[in-house]
């Protein structure tokens, strides 16, 4: 199961357990899930086309998430725009020098220098 099917069955088994009246079991993994809705969700795209997969979970289930690019966004600006959503902002991170391996394709390990637009 690729990470996006794998977000959505949790999404659609959180749903389903909160709504069962059965409880001859119980499940710790979806109840701390169900008690978190409220928390800022934070998507980290390892890719740009991420973005837009993020964006469609997160229309089906009625979520907003802040996504954390890789970068590249811009190659996708007009795609991005194409979601619909308003008062986008999305802030492009670049690699301090000497660290393009530290991060190992993770946002912790940077250097973080930011680069915000609006589209």
């Amino acid at each position: 199961m690729g990470s996006i099917a794998l977000l959505r069955q949790t999404y659609l088994d959180a749903d389903w357990y909160a709504s069962a009246n059965d409880r001859s079991f119980q499940d710790l993994s979806l109840e701390s899930w169900n008690a978190n809705q409220e928390l800022p969700r934070i998507f980290e795209a390892g890719d740009k086309y991420s973005i837009l997969r993020a964006d469609k979970v997160a229309d089906e289930f009625g979520i907003q998430y802040i996504i954390a690019g890789d970068g590249r966004e811009y190659q996708i600006l007009e795609d991005i725009r194409k979601t619909g959503e308003e008062n986008r902002s999305i802030t492009f991170y670049r690699l301090g020098e000497g660290e393009k391996d530290a991060g190992a394709g993770t946002i912790s390990g940077w250097n973080l220098g930011k680069l915000d637009c609006r589209i």
